[in-house]
């Protein structure tokens, strides 16, 4: 597993990686998580996904875990901000 961050619009996004397979995976926690701490089971636990066949990137949200930022406003553009960062992320 690798960790790392980046910034997109002004937000930090932080990332773990776990894998190296062809296929690529985006795990996005919902409500008030963070990817290694809802995705633990499928990640590192008895149930852990082939990591020969996926490569996994599970995120912390932009506000969320490690990628707080000081101020998160909750507007219109909140949830478009956030696919952005993903995008990006994924390319």
């Amino acid at each position: 597993m690798t960790s790392g961050s980046f910034e997109v619009n002004g937000w930090p996004l932080w990332y773990d990686k776990y894998g190296t397979g062809p296929s690529p995976v985006l795990m996005i926690p919902g409500a008030l998580g963070t990817g290694k701490m809802d995705f633990y089971e499928q990640l590192e636990g008895d149930d852990a996904l082939d990591l020969k066949k996926f490569t996994i990137i599970a995120v912390d949200p932009p506000g969320w875990g490690r990628s707080r930022p000081p101020v998160r406003a909750y507007n219109k553009d909140l949830y478009s901000n956030d696919v952005d960062c993903y995008y990006k992320l994924m390319k």
